[in-house]
């Protein structure tokens, strides 16, 4: 009894925490509802503004993705801003901003530094309240977002969810996707924009959400300021179909060209507010949230069913789905879906032990928490409350819900809702069998990457792949902190940004509207070892997409206030970085562990150098780094070999000035103990070991090796996690670079608890060294390492990726073939000779950073 009053003590305080804020709600004359609340934690601001219409809302224009439509119209001027200014006032504040349209709401937001709050403000009134939705900016979106549309089948995520939808849902507006119906959607005008957008968008329907380092008084008379003046309009509230009863199980099954087969088991349930919903968050984590969980343990460990398997809760306003979503083999599909069943069954009539419940029970609370850990998230919070549940005080009422859940309620609950005849199977299927054609004219295998050198270096990678009509092009190429000095940590990333801005032919803006006009997806990377760019187009425009990328090759400008622009949003990026105690947490592991080495920084850099940097470090620095020697131009999709290659012709242009690859060794680093303190409520617990570079013939023993002890499924995660409780979460990463290396572990848990935690991967690293690896352990975490490279390089992107960065790194380009046997070759011995080589103890960091207290 007294642990349970413990335990019950503790989720009171949980509750009391969380919810011990002063949120300021009030109604300005217009309607418009503000929720304010200071925190001065950081010196952030997020600010956001929801409006209460989404794709469900759309009356006569059902179907049609028009909510969608004009969330991106607002971004394209007022009679105050037009495009650019819009996007300038905000990037000069160092802020961002973006907006995202759901099935009932449209959330518009700025985060950034405090000092922009009166922007933000400013700036999301004039782009919700004037838009002049022009008539030409219109019809360039609707091309932007009809190619939005059909890129969305080539996403199995998205067929699959989209599948759900319409097959659950017969009558209700959730049968339709909020993007919108293609062939509704292309008969939308202007006009019908303009409708929509004065019907739905007064302030009256709209809730505006600050949360951050603000003088309350002085907001509240900028809040007066920019929308006081706002005029009420009368609404009217659209009709919205009821969903009628459904009498028997339903199913959606669709076939192509995947590796994996996906599946969802969906029952409906009520809405947000209903008082059945807390439970059923319960009963979702405790059927499949994390590895001890039934659906995990039942499927996946014990049948071998699954590759993966988890379930939610998905909690809109009126009606809401309990959701099982996994992967498996393509001829495990029926016995996946009868096993599901078979477990829905079981909690029907077993039930839940208790002690399984107050894990779920922590797991939701720990949610809740991670869900408030920012300014945007407690803005989020907050907004959700007032305008999905309609009252501010629903969280409390679910937190406290929560923790009263019972195990004779889930049980209940299950046989009320995860009833057969209410429930809905889908899925996308690999094809079984290939239907002949008359003429084939195209390989449906995927094909060798070609590698040529063009006369000057330049190494073009070329994989023609027909099976879907994209493009996709990546220019990769040696950079990051080893070719970078002291004082131009950044540069690299900071570069690669600027090499998709100004050109000799366009501005930055005339860039983004020739790509985003066309659907093109144009943007940077930059990495420990690399940088480039990549493109996404369909094969209707090669064209203009190579002359883009030519122009960014060959003739990038650099121009002052670009360079300002984009150096005050990376520090921005760092900044914001420091502000989350993990990734602080590993910022500092870095510096600690590589010392003076290039490594103790990430392409971010650091504000330091990134404020003494001007536009002429980055036209020198582009010099040194973009020469044919370094060059690597992958391409793969839907375009003729020939075609390509010659339109690729002026690649020849790029000097061929000799570039230096560098060596720069690493002596290792010295081992240490350190402890300090942040002000955070956790405490953050890392060790850390050399590793292999990205060559070394034991690099695939490390991923099997970081598989072992960062998955769910792993004897750490059990261990620290799910028996003794002492983390919120548990793992391993890597570092990987061409010289230098690091291989960490990394748990969050109470302060107290800091110690154990230390002792446990330590307890952990001394399995691994004695060899104590089960087979089943080694055979798992090459399944999955398999498993998740195949469904990866399914995407384009990552395909090209890969093939620049073997090319560069000096591997075989078309190492994808070969990688299987690479991690098959992975042996018990071998793990263990890795782990006794590399987790040296002479040559462990060891860093705690704890909230605040560091017991």
């Amino acid at each position: 009894m007294v642990k349970k009053q413990a335990t019950a003590d503790n989720l009171d305080n949980i509750v009391d925490t969380l919810l011990d804020e002063e949120v300021l709600r009030f109604q300005l004359t217009n309607g418009l509802t503000v929720i304010a609340k200071e925190n001065h934690s950081a010196e952030i601001v997020s600010t956001q503004l929801w409006v209460k219409t989404g794709s469900i809302h759309e009356d006569r224009f059902l179907g049609s993705g028009i909510s969608h439509y004009v969330e991106h119209m607002l971004f394209k001027g007022t009679d105050k801003r037009d495009y650019k200014k819009i996007s300038n006032d905000i990037h000069a504040k160092g802020a961002n901003t973006n907006a995202y349209t759901t099935f009932d709401r449209t959330v518009y937001y700025i985060d950034g530094p405090n000092d922009a709050l009166e922007m933000s403000l400013d700036v999301l009134s004039d782009i919700v309240f004037h838009s002049n939705i022009d008539p030409l900016e219109a019809a360039n979106e609707k091309s932007v977002i009809l190619r939005e549309i059909d890129m969305g089948l080539d996403e199995p995520s998205t067929l699959l969810s989209e599948g759900t939808f319409k097959t659950v849902y017969h009558n209700h507006p959730y049968k339709y996707p909020v993007i919108g119906i293609r062939s509704i959607f292309e008969g939308l005008s202007r006009d019908d924009l303009w409708e929509y957008y004065q019907k739905r968008y007064s302030p009256n329907n709209c809730v505006l959400v600050v949360v951050g380092t603000f003088d309350t008084p002085t907001l509240l008379e900028q809040i007066e300021k920019y929308f006081g003046s706002l005029p009420m309009r009368s609404l009217n509230a659209p009709y919205i179909a009821t969903e009628p009863l459904q009498y028997a199980q339903r199913s959606f099954y669709q076939s192509g060209d995947y590796n994996l087969t996906r599946g969802n088991v969906v029952f409906k349930t009520p809405g947000l507010g209903h008082d059945d919903t807390p439970g059923l968050r319960i009963l979702a984590n405790a059927m499949g949230e994390g590895i001890s969980s039934l659906l995990w343990q039942e499927l996946r460990e014990k049948e071998n069913i699954v590759h993966s398997i988890d379930t939610s809760v998905w909690t809109p306003v009126d009606s809401g789905l309990f959701w099982i979503s996994y992967s498996c083999d393509p001829e495990k599909r029926a016995v996946a879906e009868e096993g599901i069943y078979r477990i829905c069954d079981q909690v029907m009539q077993k039930g839940f032990q208790q002690s399984a419940i107050d894990k779920a029970i922590r797991q939701a609370m720990i949610g809740e928490i991670n869900t408030r850990k920012t300014m945007s998230g407690q803005a989020s919070q907050l907004g959700s409350a007032e305008v999905v549940a309609g009252d501010l005080g629903f969280p409390r009422y679910m937190l406290n819900k929560l923790k009263a859940v019972q195990a004779g309620d889930l049980q209940d609950l299950a046989k009320k809702y995860l009833v057969l005849e209410q429930s809905t199977k889908a899925a996308l299927e690999p094809n079984s069998v290939k239907k002949a054609s008359v003429v084939v004219k195209k390989p449906l295998a995927l094909p060798d990457f070609e590698e040529i050198t063009l006369k000057n270096g330049v190494r073009v990678l070329l994989q023609p792949y027909f099976a879907l009509p994209k493009v996709q092009l990546s220019v990769v190429s040696l950079g990051g902190p080893l070719y970078e000095s002291v004082d131009q940590r950044g540069l690299t990333a900071l570069m690669s940004t600027l090499l998709t801005k100004d050109t000799q032919k366009r501005s930055a803006l005339e860039v983004a509207e020739a790509t985003e006009n066309l659907g093109i997806n144009f943007s940077e990377m930059a990495g420990n070892n690399t940088f480039g760019f990549g493109m996404e187009f369909l094969p209707s425009d090669l064209d203009v997409s190579l002359e883009i990328l030519e122009q960014a090759l060959l003739e990038p400008t650099f121009l002052k206030d670009t360079f300002e622009i984009e150096r005050d949003g990376q520090i921005s990026s760092i900044q914001m970085t420091l502000d989350e105690i993990t990734s602080y947490a590993t910022l500092r592991l870095r510096e600690l562990f590589f010392g003076e080495y290039p490594f103790r920084v990430t392409s971010l850099g650091t504000v330091d150098a990134l404020e003494g940097m001007t536009r002429d470090d980055a036209a020198m620095f582009y010099k040194k780094l973009v020469c044919a020697d370094n060059l690597a131009v992958a391409v793969t999709g839907s375009f003729e070999r020939d075609v390509v290659l010659e339109k690729l012709a002026w690649l020849e242009k790029i000097p061929s000035t000799p570039f230096q690859k560098q060596t720069l060794a690493f002596a290792g680093p010295e081992q240490g103990s350190f402890e300090e303190t942040a002000e955070s409520e956790q405490a953050i617990v890392l060790v850390a070991y050399p590793d292999v570079t990205v060559t070394d013939a034991d690099f695939q023993t490390g991923e099997v090796l970081d598989e072992i002890t960062s998955g769910m499924s792993s004897k750490l995660y059990s261990r620290v996690r799910e028996e003794l409780g002492l983390a919120y979460f548990v793992g391993s990463q890597r570092v990987i670079g061409t010289m230098a290396s690091m291989f960490f572990f990394f748990a969050g848990t109470h302060p107290k608890h800091a110690e154990q935690v230390v002792q446990e991967i330590e307890a952990e690293v001394a399995r691994l060294k004695r060899g104590d690896i089960s087979d089943a352990e080694i055979a798992d975490s090459k399944t999955h390492i398999l498993a998740q490279r195949k469904m990866n390089l399914q995407r384009l992107g990552a395909r090209t990726l890969d093939a620049s960065l073997n090319c560069l790194y000096g591997l075989p380009v078309n190492q994808w073939r070969t990688y299987d046997k690479l991690v098959e070759a992975v042996s018990k011995d071998s793990i263990q000779a890795f782990a006794q080589k590399y987790f040296d103890d002479a040559q462990k960091v060891k860093l705690v950073i704890g909230g605040k207290t560091l017991e």
